[in-house]
C-alpha cells in the first residue's frame, strides 16, 4: 500500500488517504490553480488602462504573501493536526509497532500532513513564475524568495511538530508567544539577533523586496538558511527521540550541548553582524549592541538548563537503578555537575561578541562568568531534588527560577514607588539579587556594586546544594528514629 506514496513511507501515506488520497489532492489543486488563473487573466484583461507588466507585477507580490500565508498558517495548523489526531485516537502506538525509522516516521508526518499544503504551494510557485515573467522580471526574483520561504516553512513546522511531542499544548504557546510578539511591532527580534537571524523572511528589506533577488541569494541569507537547518535537523532527532520513546527526554545531554551550542553560534553571528541582519521595517528601534547582548545571554542561560536537565534525570536514574541492585545496569552518565561547566562555559562563547570599546573586559567577563556559573549550579541542585523524589514538581523548580528572575526588580520598583525621594533610582541594589538584573548592572557603564547580590545568588546554590545533599541523611535518621527498638 505504502508503495502508492513517494518514497514508500507508511505514514505519509496513511495522512494522504485521511485526505482523500491522490484523487481528492489533485482536484482540490487543480480547482485551486484553475480559479486563481481565471482570477489574475480577467483582472489584467479588464483593466485596460493599467500596463499589462504593471498588473502582473502586482499580482507576483500577491502570490507571495499567499505563498507566505500557505505555507505558515495552513501548513502549521496542519502538521500540528496531524499528531494530535493520531495521539488522541492512540493511532501513533500502531505506528509505533511498525518496523519503520523514528526518523522515518517524522518524516512521514511531514510529507503527509503536508501534502496538500505543498501541492498548493507549488501550483502557487507556477502561477508566480509566470506572473513574473509576464512582468518582465528576471526568473531569480520570483525563485529565491520562494526557496528563502520554503526552508523557513520547513524550519517552522519542524519546531511546531517537536513541540507537539514534547506537550500537546505546546504549538498553543508557540502561538501565543508569536501573537505577543508580532502586537509588540518585533520588537523581540531587535533584543533577539540569534531569532532576527531565524526568522529569514523578515530579515533586512523582507523578502517582499524582490527587487535585490535578481542575484541570487545573498550571504545573510545563506547563513540563515544554515542556521535553520542546522537548528532544524537537532530538532528532527529530537522528534524521532520522543516518536520511539514518549517517556523518554528528547534531547540527551549531548545533543542538548550541540543545540545549545548551535544556538549561541547563531547569537554571536546576529550580534556582530547585525547591521547586515536587522529588519528595515523599524529603523528606529532604541536597542543598544550590549542590550541585545544581554538578552541574548539571558535566554542562552536558559537554554542552557535543557542539558543540565538531561544530565541531572541521567544521572538520577542510574542511581536508582544502582539502589536497586538493576541486573542490567545503565553506563553511568555524564555527571551533572560537569554538565554544568560544559554548558556555562558554551553560554559564555557569546562574550567576545560583547565588547565594543576597551572597557574594564577581566573584571566584567569574570563576573559575568560567575553569574552564569552560580544559576546553572543553582538549577542544577533543584533539579537534583526534584529527580530524586521522581520528577515530580518541574513546574515548582520552574515557577522558582522565574521568580528568582522577576521578584528582586518587582520588589525594587515597590521600594521607589514607597520612598520620597525624587532623586532615588528606580531600580537599585536589589535588582542584582536577579541574574539579569546583575548582569544589567555589570554591563552598564557605570555600575553599582555588585557583589551583594552575586552573594546572594552564590547563597542560593549553595542552600539547593546543601538540601540535596542533606536531604538523605535526614531521611536516614527518621527512619532510624522510627525503627523499633530492640526488647
Amino acid at each position: 500500500m505504502a508503495a502508492n506514496f513517494p518514497f514508500s513511507n507508511p505514514i505519509a501515506y496513511a495522512h494522504l488517504q485521511l485526505r482523500g488520497g491522490w484523487k481528492n489532492l489533485l482536484l482540490t489543486v487543480g480547482a485551486y490553480a484553475l480559479v486563481l488563473g481565471t482570477v489574475i487573466i480577467a483582472t489584467v484583461r479588464m483593466n485596460p488602462g493599467t500596463p499589462a507588466t504593471t498588473a502582473l507585477a502586482a499580482w507576483t507580490s500577491i502570490l507571495l504573501v499567499l505563498q507566505l500565508g500557505i505555507f505558515l498558517l495552513f501548513g502549521c495548523a496542519t502538521v500540528c493536526s496531524a499528531l494530535r489526531t493520531d495521539t488522541a485516537s492512540r493511532m501513533i502506538e500502531s505506528h509505533r509497532l511498525m518496523p519503520v525509522h523514528p526518523g522515518w516516521a517524522v518524516f512521514g508526518y511531514l510529507l503527509g500532513a503536508e501534502s496538500q499544503i505543498l501541492a498548493m504551494a507549488a501550483a502557487t510557485f507556477l502561477l508566480g513564475l509566470i506572473t513574473n515573467l509576464g512582468a518582465g522580471s528576471p526568473p531569480m526574483r520570483w525563485i529565491v524568495p520562494n526557496l528563502i520561504l520554503a526552508v523557513f516553512a520547513a524550519f517552522v513546522w519542524l519546531v511546531m511538530l517537536f513541540a507537539s511531542f514534547i506537550n500537546k499544548s505546546g504549538p498553543r504557546v508557540i502561538t501565543v508567544l508569536t501573537f505577543i510578539a508580532f502586537t509588540t511591532q518585533g520588537m523581540i527580534l531587535f533584543v533577539l539577533p540569534g531569532l532576527t537571524v531565524l526568522v529569514s523572511p523578515l530579515i533586512g528589506d523582507t523578502i517582499f523586496a524582490r527587487r535585490a533577488w535578481g542575484s541570487g541569494i545573498n550571504q545573510q541569507y545563506a547563513i540563515a538558511m544554515a542556521a535553520q537547518c542546522a537548528l532544524g535537523a537537532i530538532l528532527f532527532i529530537g522528534a524521532a527521540r520522543k516518536y520511539r520513546r514518549p517517556e523518554a527526554p528528547a534531547f540527551g545531554t549531548l545533543l542538548a550541548l550541540i543545540f545549545l551550542a548551535a544556538w549561541v553560534a547563531v547569537s554571536a553571528v546576529g550580534i556582530d553582524r547585525w547591521e547586515e541582519f536587522q529588519p528595515r521595517f523599524q529603523r528606529d528601534a532604541s536597542v543598544g549592541h550590549v542590550a541585545r547582548f544581554l538578552f541574548s545571554l539571558a535566554v542562552t542561560m536558559l537554554l542552557a538548563l535543557v542539558p543540565v536537565a538531561a544530565s541531572v534525570r541521567a544521572d538520577a536514574d542510574w542511581r536508582r537503578r544502582r539502589r536497586l541492585d538493576d541486573p542490567a545496569p545503565m553506563r553511568r552518565p555524564f555527571p551533572p555537575v560537569l554538565a554544568v561547566l560544559f554548558a556555562a562555559a558554551v553560554a559564555l562563547a557569546l562574550l567576545p561578541v560583547a565588547f565594543r570599546s576597551e572597557q574594564n573586559v577581566r573584571d566584567v567577563s569574570l563576573r559575568t562568568a560567575a553569574t552564569v556559573l552560580v544559576f546553572l549550579l543553582f538549577g542544577c541542585y533543584l533539579l537534583r531534588i526534584v529527580y530524586r523524589g521522581g520528577g515530580r514538581g518541574l513546574f515548582l523548580v520552574g515557577l522558582l527560577v522565574i521568580l528568582t528572575w522577576v521578584a528582586p526588580f518587582i520588589i525594587d520598583l515597590i521600594r521607589h514607588a514607597m520612598t520620597d525621594a525624587y532623586d532615588d533610582p528606580v531600580l537599585g541594589m536589589i535588582m542584582t539579587f536577579s541574574p539579569l538584573g546583575l548582569l544589567i548592572e555589570l554591563w552598564d557603564s557605570k555600575p553599582m556594586s555588585t557583589t551583594p547580590g552575586l552573594a546572594f545568588q552564590a547563597a542560593l546554590a549553595a542552600l539547593a546544594a546543601l538540601l540535596y545533599y542533606a536531604g538523605p541523611l535526614l531521611a536516614r535518621r527518621t527512619d532510624l528514629s522510627k525503627a523499633p527498638k530492640p526488647l
